[in-house]
């Protein structure tokens, strides 16, 4: 059997493609807390660009209440986080540097 799914049957949109720039200590959300929260897992795919020209990427997940290191060079760290009320954050938790990020991600 196949099931059909129709654009007006899709629920809350779950998925994101965004570039960020100029990520440093302060928190950047790219869920918020609202109809859209991730609500079990969030996945992402990204590049990462550090301001002294190292480059990375790659795919992570993250659940609910749990945070990962989406970069970790021993002194900057770029970490990805899911609050328990489902907003998802960017932020530099360690160094000095910056990151620009492309990313897209998808959550349930």
């Amino acid at each position: 059997m196949t099931r059909y799914v129709f654009w007006d049957q899709i629920p809350a949109r779950k998925f994101l493609d965004i570039t960020i720039e100029d990520i440093d200590n302060e928190e950047v959300v790219i869920v918020r807390d609202s109809g859209y929260d991730v609500t079990a897992r969030l996945d992402i795919f990204c590049t990462i660009k550090c301001s002294d020209g190292n480059k990375d990427g790659g795919i992570s997940f993250v659940n609910n209440n749990d945070s990962v290191a989406l970069w970790n060079d021993g002194t900057n760290v770029l970490t990805l986080a899911v609050a328990a009320n489902g907003q998802a954050t960017l932020q530099r938790t360690a160094g000095a540097v910056t990151f620009d990020i492309t990313l897209r991600a998808i959550w349930i």
